[in-house]
């Protein structure tokens, strides 16, 4: 019998440790910052802002030696968590990512495009391997790797009341000389947000893919 050919990757069931959200929990002190289009001045503390499941529980009822490593939303961001002001989010120019090319394999091509699509912006993928040293709970030397997409989102509207640009989107103004009023597009505050995935196997190929 001919065996069937498995095109996609595929992941059994319990493979990926723990799924989490990561993300900006504030905008930062925006004293410094002049309101224009581009980087916005301000540091912005990045933090877990969900994951799935929410703690250590269901893996140690599994008997499962895992854990979500601690300050891992610094290795999602390892440049900084950086906000963005525009009409549009930051592209991969703003973001100096080198994108596919011709030359690249096809399925990272078709992934990079796919998320980009999905998501309606510039994604970008980055991972990360972990080694606990931790002696408590049999951790000593557990490795996790981890793989997370990486965007940006419209921040919440009124996040910022000091300035009126934040999270605004399409404004409109009169057009004294033709006696119209036409819409006008407003810049937008766009926060960075990451989808991560640990396992403790390495498979982070499969996870990119």
């Amino acid at each position: 019998e001919k065996k069937k050919k498995i095109e996609d990757p595929v992941l059994e069931p319990g493979v990926c440790d723990f799924i989490a959200i990561i993300g900006a929990i504030n905008i930062g002190d925006q004293s410094q910052d002049n309101g224009a289009k581009g980087w916005v001045n301000s540091h912005p503390e990045c933090s877990i802002l969900e994951q799935f499941p929410p703690n250590d529980e269901f893996h140690h009822a599994q008997k499962r030696n895992v854990t979500l490593n601690n300050k891992s939303e610094w290795f999602c961001f390892p440049e900084g968590c950086r906000l963005w002001r525009g009409a549009e989010p930051p592209s991969h120019m703003d973001l100096n990512l080198k994108r596919f090319s011709a030359s690249s394999p096809p399925n990272v091509a078709s992934s990079i495009a796919a998320f980009d699509a999905c998501l309606n912006c510039t994604t970008s993928f980055s991972w990360f391997v972990l080694q606990t040293n931790e002696k408590e709970n049999d951790f000593k030397n557990m490795k996790t790797y981890g793989a997370c997409i990486k965007f940006y989102a419209p921040a919440p509207p009124g996040i910022d009341s000091t300035q009126d640009d934040f999270a605004q989107g399409m404004r409109t103004s009169s057009d004294l000389h033709q006696g119209k009023r036409k819409p006008v597009q407003a810049k937008r505050l766009w926060v960075p947000l990451g989808i991560l995935m640990t396992s403790n196997l390495p498979i982070v190929g499969t996870m990119e893919a």
